[in-house]
């Protein structure tokens, strides 16, 4: 009996303890500022809220420290062998064998064998990670993109910046979403010039599917890392989101991007960093911890970009996007 009362004591201790953290979170997560703010009805405007009152900050964090630690060798093959057989991950692809990875951060971003992701030698525009295109189109004539059907953001809300098209063009758009189990670099979808990189403080929700449907406006309210430039046909630019348990995101130009800072929040000014950079297509630009969502925008001439790419399709690292048709 007094077996059984300890442990129904340590229960509600545990309860108590997870339910004081999450109403600590819930009482110190500021509200989403009126400009990031997208319309949404009394359902979703709850699931966003209970979404935003966890803690989610603290909680990437402890999952990154977790991530960094040393695993013995012996551990090796079974947990990320057990890993890969959870999420669907191809081992046979990566460079090197599960018992070279000293970390889960260092297993989580292992690089492919070289020549397994061979670049589209025609296509203007390429995939620039492994994983599912959620959506693609062409932005609104008021600066809107959608992020489901019927759903849509603002593109200056969530760049941090408003591109403005020149006299005949417009702004496309792919999104594609990686899941934990596919390969977490990200690459060049095109040949262009990076000037600037934009680090915008906010929310590590999740990006899975699921959630994206229901909480309009999420990506305007997570941390993301943005790379703007230019191209032949005008703007340019590629977007790295963060996500829950991704709160790092590494540009391996920019040593000095730390991602995930304590006491960042959501509606806090843009820490932008001038950039002088060529990039190809293919070129690799980055990675996220697990695995997040990657957003391109590019300005191209009306009607004249062709997609070869659907919304719900997979593609892989250098697969073809679509290509101007001139």
């Amino acid at each position: 009996m007094f077996r059984l009362w300890k442990v129904i004591r340590a229960r509600h201790l545990l309860g108590a303890a997870g339910g004081s953290a999450i109403a600590y979170s819930a009482w110190n997560t500021p509200p989403v500022p009126p400009s990031l703010a997208e319309p949404a009805t009394p359902v979703q405007s709850t699931i966003r809220w209970a979404a935003r009152a966890l803690p989610h900050r603290a909680t990437s964090r402890m999952y990154g420290l977790m991530a960094g630690w040393h695993i013995p060798e012996f551990l090796r093959s079974p947990i990320f062998g057990a890993w890969a057989f959870f999420f669907n991950a191809d081992l046979d692809e990566a460079r090197y064998p599960p018992r070279a990875y000293t970390t889960l951060n260092d297993f989580f971003t292992r690089p492919l064998k070289d020549g397994i992701r061979p670049i589209d030698a025609v296509a203007d525009v390429v995939s620039p990670a492994d994983g599912l295109v959620t959506i693609c189109g062409q932005v609104s004539p008021h600066g809107r993109l959608d992020q489901i059907k019927d759903s849509s953001y603002a593109l200056d809300g969530f760049l941090g910046c408003a591109p403005e098209p020149g006299p005949g063009s417009s702004l496309y758009y792919c999104v594609v979403y990686l899941a934990p189990g596919d390969y977490h670099r990200f690459h060049s979808p095109s040949r262009w010039h990076i000037c600037e990189r934009m680090h915008i403080a906010g929310d590590l929700l999740s990006v899975a599917p699921a959630l994206v449907r229901r909480v309009p406006g999420l990506f305007t309210m997570n941390e993301r890392v943005s790379l703007i430039g230019q191209w032949a046909h005008g703007f340019y630019s590629l977007t790295a989101v963060g996500a829950f348990n991704v709160g790092s995101i590494r540009i391996n130009m920019d040593d000095d991007l730390v991602t995930n800072l304590h006491g960042s929040q959501v509606g806090m000014p843009p820490l932008r960093r001038p950039f002088m950079h060529l990039s190809e297509r293919g070129d690799e630009l980055g990675r996220f911890m697990l695995g997040s969502t990657l957003v391109v925008v590019w300005e191209a001439p009306d009607k004249q970009f062709e997609f070869t790419v659907q919304p719900g399709q997979v593609v892989r690292v250098g697969q073809s996007i679509g290509s101007v048709t001139l």
